[in-house]
């Protein structure tokens, strides 16, 4: 009897990883999604904490175009002036594609916005803005940490 079922219990062994790690995907871009989307409410009201939150303390910022990298804190200095720049009406980051690798993966986020961008301040006080409907593509290196996932490093497209 277990001569015939063998063959079925080995079947059964190596059909399992592919599930899980079918499973392990799905879980993970939902993880990931999830990070995004505290980010976008992070970002709409202006909460420095949690917007850096996303990232890891080493993560490196680039443009696809441009040789120049960019460190978090210089990021985050950049935030902290789009904050003094500009009301944020809408804005709603995507997953678009995600390839594992152990304990890394790599992501493609589409990120639209819609905000009112401050062009004129007179005497401290804004003056005229202009309305602005943008989406963006980020190319995220994501990493697994024992705080949870954090992106390492983003290419801007």
């Amino acid at each position: 009897m277990f001569k015939r079922m063998m063959p079925l219990f080995l079947a059964l062994f190596l059909l399992c990883p592919m599930t899980a790690c079918g499973d392990n995907e799905a879980e993970i871009k939902q993880i990931i999604q999830s990070r995004y989307d505290q980010f976008d409410v992070a970002y709409k009201a202006r909460d420095r904490k949690n917007v850096e939150d996303i990232f890891a303390s080493e993560c490196v910022f680039k443009q696809n175009d441009e040789g120049r990298k960019m460190t978090l804190p210089k990021f985050m200095n950049a935030i902290e002036f789009s904050f003094r720049a500009m009301t944020i009406y809408y804005i709603k980051s995507q997953v678009e594609t995600i390839k594992l690798d152990n304990d890394t993966a790599q992501v493609t986020v589409s990120s639209s916005t819609d905000a009112d961008i401050i062009t004129a301040v007179v005497d401290g006080k804004k003056k005229e803005s202009k309305r602005a409907k943008t989406t963006k593509k980020y190319q995220d290196t994501w990493k697994k940490t024992p705080q949870g996932w954090k992106i390492i490093q983003r290419v801007v497209d």
